[in-house]
C-alpha cells in the first residue's frame, strides 16, 4: 500500500466529516512542544483509518509534550481470524485468545519525549461477551501490553480499546485485542469441518466440527454458533437441514456446502478452488459480501439475496434458480446464470462490472435496475444476454457493455447515458416500448451500435449521437429525426430505413460491407 502523509516540517490541519483511509499507511508530522490531541486543533492525534467497510480510528493524546519533532504512521492489517495464546500481560492478566488483526504504530523522523494516552477501535468483531474482557495487547512480548490498561469502552462488537502513560518508544508496536475469556467473547472461534456430514451433527466423539483446521482434527462436539467462523475443509460437503447461521464462511477448494434449509450469512461467504456452495432449497442470505474465487461451480435453487457485494470471479459461476437480490456492486468477471428467473440490483449508488474471464451473465430472464442510480465501471467489458430492465433510475455507462437483448425502461425517471469512452452493443429494442425511457449519447467520444441479427428500431437521444452504428443483417429503422455529430457507420449488410425522418449533423456517413 501506499502512504498519505499529512505534513511537513510543520503540522496540517485534520478536517474529518466522514470517510475512512484504508489500505495503505498514514503519515503525520508531530511538532515538539506542543500537546497531541485527537479531538481539539490540528487533531494530529486522529488517525482515520480501517478497511472498506469498517471504521478502526487510531486516537493519540499527549499527557505530556514530546520533545522532539518528527513522524508518527499507523496501518491496519485487517484479518478476521484469531489465535489462541497463553500468556500473561504487562498488567498480571491472563490473555486466552487475541485477535489477528492489528493496527501498527511507528515512529520516524527525529519524533521523541513525551508520554500519551492510545485509543484503538477494533469493529467487526461478534456481539457475544462483555467488554470487560477486553484489553489492548501488543503482537511481540513478552511483556505482552505496554503502558496501563484503561476501561475498554463502545460496544462488544466494536471495542474501543485503551492503553494510558505510554513513551515514544511504547508507540513502536502493532496493536491487538486479547481476551481473558475464550468461551464468552466477541473474538470469533473457528468451526472447521472435520468430515462430510450435517451442520448440526455434534455426536460426541465424531461431530462434524473441530476447533484444528486441517480437515481432520479432534470432535468438538458442538456445532457453529451465529457468531463464529466456519472453514469446508478441502473433499468435505456438509448440508444444512434445518435454519442455521454464521458470521463467516469460507469453503475451500474441493468443498460443498449445501443444503434445503434458511440459512444466514452474518458476514461473508467466499469461495476457494472449487469450492462451492450448491442449497437445493431455502432462502440464503448474505448480509455482507459474496466471493467466488477458483473454479467452482456455486448454484442456488432457492432464493439467494446478497446485502453486499456480489463478486464472481475469473473461472467461477453463479447459477440461481429463484428471484433473488443484490443490493451492493455486481461484479462478473465469470459467468452469472440467470435461467428465467430476475436477479434485482436495487443499491443506490451502486456499480456493475466484469472484465475477465467469460464476463457474462446469461438467461431469459431479467436483470432488473432500481431503486437508486448504478454506474457501469470504465474497466468493464461484460455481455449480458438477458433482458436489461432499468425501472425509474439512471444508469450511466462508462465501459463496453453487450447487451444481446432488450434495454427496457419503464418511463419515467428510467434513463441510460453513456459517457465519454463508453460503448453500449445492443441487438434488441433499446428504451422504446413498455414506458421507454431516456437515452443520453452526446459525449465526445462514445458508440451505440445497433447490432441485432433482425430488425431493430433506433432510439431517438435526447440530443444527438456522437458515433452511431448500424450492424449486422437486418433494417433498422428511424422512428424520428437523428443527429450524429461524430459519425454514422452502417456495415455488415445492415439496412438503415429513415421511414420519413431526417439523418443529420456534421458527422460523417461510412457505409460499408454491401450496407444499405
Amino acid at each position: 500500500g501506499r502512504t498519505l502523509q499529512l505534513g511537513n516540517g510543520s503540522e496540517a490541519n485534520l478536517t474529518r466529516t466522514t470517510g475512512t483511509l484504508f489500505g495503505g499507511t498514514f503519515m503525520r508530522y508531530i511538532a515538539s512542544g506542543s500537546g497531541v490531541s485527537s479531538s481539539a486543533g490540528s487533531f494530529d492525534g486522529l488517525f482515520p483509518i480501517g478497511t472498506e467497510t469498517d471504521y478502526r480510528p487510531v486516537m493519540i493524546n499527549s499527557s505530556s509534550n514530546p520533545t522532539g519533532s518528527g513522524y508518527i504512521s499507523v496501518s491496519h492489517t485487517n484479518l478476521s481470524s484469531v489465535s489462541d495464546v497463553a500468556y500473561t500481560d504487562n498488567n498480571g492478566d491472563a490473555i486466552q485468545r487475541v485477535t489477528d488483526m492489528k493496527t501498527t504504530l511507528t515512529t520516524s523522523g527525529g519524533f521523541a519525549g513525551g508520554t500519551y494516552n492510545l485509543d484503538v477501535k477494533f469493529s467487526g468483531l461478534s456481539a457475544v461477551g462483555n467488554t470487560a474482557d477486553l484489553k489492548m495487547e501488543t503482537v511481540v512480548g513478552p511483556p505482552f501490553g505496554v503502558g496501563a490498561h484503561a476501561a475498554t469502552t463502545a460496544s462488544v462488537d466494536a471495542p474501543t480499546v485503551s492503553r494510558t502513560g505510554l513513551s515514544d518508544t511504547d508507540l513502536n508496536n502493532s496493536f491487538v485485542v486479547g481476551s481473558k475469556n475464550t468461551t464468552n467473547t466477541p473474538l470469533r472461534r473457528y468451526y472447521y469441518s472435520r468430515k462430510s456430514g450435517n451442520w448440526n451433527d455434534a455426536t460426541v466423539g465424531n461431530s462434524t466440527w473441530s476447533f484444528e483446521s486441517g480437515g481432520s482434527g479432534t470432535s468438538c462436539n458442538c456445532t457453529p454458533a451465529a457468531d463464529d467462523y466456519v472453514v469446508i475443509s478441502t473433499g468435505h460437503t456438509v448440508t444444512i437441514t434445518a435454519v442455521a447461521s454464521a458470521d463467516y464462511v469460507e469453503i475451500m477448494t474441493g468443498a460443498t456446502l449445501t443444503g434445503t434449509a434458511n440459512f444466514t450469512v452474518n458476514k461473508d461467504i467466499s469461495t476457494n478452488g472449487s469450492g462451492k456452495f450448491t442449497p437445493t432449497a431455502g432462502t440464503w442470505t448474505v448480509s455482507r459480501n459474496v466471493t467466488l474465487v477458483g473454479t467452482g461451480a456455486s448454484s442456488s435453487t432457492g432464493a439467494f439475496n446478497v446485502t453486499g457485494d456480489l463478486n464472481i470471479g475469473a473461472g467461477t459461476s453463479l447459477t440461481l434458480g429463484t428471484n433473488s437480490t443484490v443490493s451492493s456492486d455486481l461484479v462478473v468477471d465469470g459467468t452469472l446464470n440467470l435461467g428465467a428467473i430476475n436477479l434485482t440490483l436495487n443499491g443506490a449508488g451502486k456499480n456493475i462490472s466484469g472484465s475477465a474471464g467469460a464476463s457474462a451473465i446469461n438467461g431469459t430472464g431479467s436483470l432488473i435496475i432500481n431503486t437508486g442510480a448504478k454506474t457501469i465501471l470504465a474497466s468493464t467489458i461484460l455481455t449480458v444476454n438477458t433482458i436489461f430492465a432499468i425501472q425509474g433510475v439512471l444508469v450511466t455507462n462508462y465501459g463496453t457493455i453487450t447487451v444481446n437483448n432488450n434495454i427496457t425502461g419503464n418511463g419515467g425517471a428510467s434513463a441510460w447515458t453513456n459517457a465519454s469512452n463508453s460503448i453500449v452493443n445492443v441487438t434488441g429494442s433499446f428504451l422504446i416500448g413498455g414506458g421507454g425511457g431516456t437515452l443520453t449519447a452526446s459525449a465526445i467520444p462514445n458508440t451505440v451500435n445497433y447490432c441485432g441479427a433482425g430488425a431493430q428500431t433506433l432510439k431517438a437521444p435526447s440530443a444527438n449521437y456522437y458515433y452511431l452504428k448500424i450492424s449486422n443483417a437486418g433494417t433498422k429503422t428511424m422512428n424520428a429525426s437523428i443527429t450524429v455529430n461524430g459519425s454514422c457507420t452502417i456495415q455488415n449488410n445492415a439496412t438503415l430505413e429513415d421511414n420519413g425522418n431526417l439523418l443529420q449533423g456534421p458527422g460523417d456517413l461510412i457505409m460499408t460491407d454491401n450496407s444499405n
